[in-house]
């Protein structure tokens, strides 16, 4: 019966990937799919447990379960996203505009004992992504004699895959290491043309625990990845003939570094509770140039980026009621790290707060299962000047509004060992 759980389990994540939509967090940062990091807010880089910590802090993949065990996880979303502008100017219809889409992102991870000192595992995430489709676009009809529109549907989704390693120093201390290959996947596409690739690239993670029987200190950084993506321009419209060229276009994507540090307390025997600061170096990300198979760039004028650092705030509680149910709970905030110079319909430039529930429960044959519920607001922003709506000689207005969303994410896991 474990050998029939473990392989459903195992299929229904492959299966998963052919369809996985991405949800638009902030500037396609993600939460982690993981039941445990979702209800906790994603504030457990230090008390990360099981298979899956080997991609939220390595040092937490602990070489004390002997049978190897495996974990699966996805999370469904649906995100609702309004543009308002109350008045016309220039070329910009007045009106509120609505969107909704429906996102699945998987995770999966595989661990076992080396010795009573080491430990090393295998995993699947998708830790950025970005996903929206304006199916009324009337925001944006009134631009140009020739109905072009400059926002219509954007696609960015990056998974990573491979092996880490961690090692006990001693009962008080753990390291640990992770390398992955990522593949990248991107899409845009408007009423002007259509640009689509694929690339890949690796990079590391580094972690560190330092635990007693009251507190634990976990701390992880993730390297910068750099993606050459490659693939074709097409659907141009006739009145851009001239400046664009249907054929070949590559560009490349920046993924920032990433420092997550959490620090974790015991209040009682029964209750843990953590804090995380999570700082990300978004000003790594200074430009997207999208170059034509003739070299010239296609999107000049709009390729830089203007984004700043920031550090976001996740606490979060975890409860072991009993051996067989944990629950847990939490709070977080993101800040923003987009300009209003980049700002545009597709983009996610909104500051963010979370809040979660979830919980697990082991049954006899010590399968565990988790699920998870987080709301996350996207607090209205208004923005007065982008330059990603500009013609060529002069400001459209047409991207110049209020922007809001609201995300509710409902988290799914099975984790067992094999036998």
């Amino acid at each position: 019966m474990a050998y029939k759980y473990n392989l459903l389990a195992l299929t229904a994540v492959l299966i998963s990937l052919y369809v996985t939509e991405t949800l638009a967090a902030s500037s396609n940062l993600l939460p982690r799919a993981t039941t445990e990091s979702l209800g906790m807010a994603d504030a457990n880089v230090a008390i990360a447990s099981g298979p899956s910590a080997q991609f939220i802090n390595p040092a937490a993949l602990e070489p004390s379960v002997e049978l190897p065990v495996w974990e699966v996880s996805a999370f469904v979303a649906h995100t609702n996203s309004s543009f308002d502008r109350p008045t016309a100017q220039s070329a910009a219809t007045a009106g509120k505009f609505e969107t909704d889409s429906l996102s699945l992102v998987p995770s999966m991870a595989w661990a076992r004992r080396l010795t009573s000192a080491i430990a090393w595992g295998f995993s699947l995430d998708v830790p950025y992504g970005s996903e929206i489709d304006w199916p009324d676009r009337s925001f944006d009809r009134a631009l140009s004699p020739n109905n072009g529109d400059m926002a219509q549907r954007v696609k960015l989704g990056a998974v990573r895959i491979g092996p880490a390693l961690s090692y006990r120093f001693s009962e008080r201390v753990n390291l640990g290491a992770r390398v992955f290959g990522q593949y990248v996947s991107a899409l845009e596409a408007n009423d002007i043309s259509t640009v689509e690739g694929t690339g890949f690239s690796s990079g590391f993670q580094l972690g560190a625990r330092l635990q007693d029987e009251n507190f634990i200190i976990g701390s992880s950084y993730t390297s910068q990845t750099h993606t050459k993506i490659k693939g074709e321009l097409s659907d141009i419209h006739p009145a851009f003939a001239s400046a664009l060229l249907a054929g070949s276009m590559h560009a490349n994507i920046e993924f920032p570094a990433r420092w997550q540090t959490g620090v974790a307390l015991k209040i009682n025997p029964l209750l843990w509770w953590e804090t995380d600061l999570d700082w990300v170096n978004w000003s790594s990300v200074n430009d997207l140039t999208i170059v034509q198979s003739n070299g010239t760039v296609a999107n000049a004028g709009k390729n830089l980026r203007h984004y700043r650092n920031v550090v976001s705030v996740y606490s979060g509680l975890r409860w072991q009621r009993n051996p067989t149910i944990t629950w847990y709970a939490g709070f977080g905030y993101d800040p923003s790290p987009m300009d209003d110079r980049d700002t545009s319909p597709t983009v996610s430039q909104l500051r963010k707060t979370r809040v979660s529930l979830g919980m697990q429960s082991m049954f006899n044959n010590k399968l565990k299962f988790g699920l998870a519920y987080q709301y996350v607001t996207g607090h209205s922003r208004v923005v007065h000047s982008t330059v990603q709506d500009n013609g060529a000689s002069s400001d459209t207005h047409l991207f110049e509004g209020t922007y809001a969303n609201r995300t509710q994410v409902i988290g799914l896991s099975l984790s067992n060992s094999f036998k």
